[in-house]
């Protein structure tokens, strides 16, 4: 049955303009787009951090996506097919392609009515620099992130402007149909949110609001469900002091229940970039900055304060650590963190660049005993990162990232260092 959607789906889609009058084929514009990512990632001992077994890691990631649009004057229409496969080397796997999904459907419509606009169905989003809103799909990594739901902007002017939303998203696909299911996981449960989040530009200041409430659903067919009742109310501003020297803040307040007890959760991030005029081989950008993220105080058992990341479980800022969060909370779930950092940016030519970061992550609560952590420190460990990043042409990039984790005393005292390395190529047009 779900192929047989597809099929009428598409095909619809291919015909609608042929027969459509020709007064409004005339404003109508018919585009295509392909991308084809290829990752090969490694790493070593970051899901235990025991060196005395073989749990490392290496595998080719393939995303393909293929996306067809319709726009006639202010109204625009797409649908995005999208697939990853993967082949493991180790732990070496048989092959099976993974199912072809709907990545986007969605209708957008500008200006339905004056300075209001319109965004119905299945798409992607990211919210100031992703702290609450990039991923709205978890646990499939960089599968998708699409959210499930509808956006309605207000314009008060071209300096201000207010969104409103609600989005709905699933435990595993349940809204559209789906080609070789392969019963993927997307969230823990079924979520459902709603807000609003203002977007504001004054002489030199830009500020975002935001006041959001977001409930994971009752599932009592899953084993462990859980259930949380939370409301969001935060800010993030950006203030330039010059033509060099930028502050990026944001901060969120989080409250309402997790199980039956009472949650009241902080969060947020701070730093300075410093823009450079120098030549190589000084850095010609340099940013220094602190991240926070509450975590549960396991002295005070009545309430819960650790921090959840809403829509913000993806590597926003490391690609390997994420894989360590996951013994303790969840997929990519960040929280009970407390770092400074420093990242410098090397422009090498037009088409490269070269970050190197160092994260020094500490934990706000010490962890939970387990043969994973100590349950006696918060000193996390060393986070050094090296990005590099190439533009072959308008249809070809690609980057090489390696990282290096050096666990501390929050983690259980054998605990080994970490190596993760990725190589990606993206081809597009």
């Amino acid at each position: 049955m779900h192929r047989v959607l597809l099929f009428l789906l598409f095909t619809g889609f291919f015909c609608f303009p042929v027969i459509l009058p020709a007064e409004i084929t005339d404003d109508l514009k018919f585009s295509f787009a392909f991308s084809e990512r290829i990752r090969q990632e490694s790493w070593d001992n970051i899901n235990s951090l025991n060196q005395n077994i073989n749990d490392g890691y290496s595998y080719l990631r393939f995303k393909s996506l293929f996306k067809v649009q319709l726009n006639f004057k202010k109204i625009e229409f797409a649908v995005q097919l999208a697939n990853e496969s993967r082949i493991y080397f180790n732990p070496k796997r048989n092959f099976k392609f993974h199912e072809i999904f709907i990545d986007q459907f969605y209708l957008n419509w500008q200006e339905i009515l004056p300075n209001l606009s319109f965004k119905l169905g299945r798409f992607d989003l990211r919210w100031g620099e992703g702290f609450l809103f990039a991923d709205g799909t978890p646990l499939d990594g960089s599968r998708s992130y699409y959210f499930n739901g509808m956006i309605s902007t207000y314009k008060f002017n071209s300096k201000t402007k207010l969104n409103l939303f609600l989005f709905y998203q699933t435990h595993e696909e349940e809204i559209l149909p789906l080609l070789l299911d392969r019963d993927q996981l997307l969230e823990e449960q079924k979520t459902i949110s709603f807000g609003l989040y203002n977007e504001n530009k004054f002489r030199r200041l830009s500020l975002e609001t935001y006041l959001f409430h977001k409930a994971m659903l009752k599932d009592q067919d899953l084993d462990g469900y859980l259930q949380s009742d939370l409301t969001n109310l935060g800010a993030r501003a950006i203030y330039p002091f010059s033509s060099c020297l930028t502050l990026t803040a944001e901060g969120t307040l989080q409250f309402g229940k997790f199980h039956e007890l009472k949650a009241f959760a902080w969060g947020g991030y701070f730093y300075f970039t410093c823009q450079s005029k120098k030549r190589l081989p000084f850095p010609q950008t340099l940013t220094a900055g602190l991240i926070f993220l509450s975590g549960d105080n396991q002295q005070t058992p009545d309430r819960y304060e650790g921090w959840d990341p809403v829509f913000s479980r993806w590597p926003k800022w490391s690609d390997s650590f994420i894989y360590v969060l996951a013994k303790e909370t969840g997929n990519a779930y960040w929280t009970n963190l407390f770092s400074p950092y420093l990242q410098l940016t090397f422009n090498l030519n037009q088409s490269s660049r070269l970050e190197l970061l160092y994260y020094k992550l500490l934990a706000m609560t010490e962890g939970i005993p387990s043969n994973y952590c100590s349950g006696s420190g918060t000193n996390r460990g060393d986070l050094f990162c090296a990005r590099y990043f190439y533009t072959f042409n308008a249809h070809l990039k690609g980057h090489l990232i390696y990282e290096f984790f050096n666990p501390r005393n929050f983690y259980r005292p054998d605990a080994a260092n970490c190596n993760w390395l990725r190589f990606e190529m993206t081809f597009s047009f």
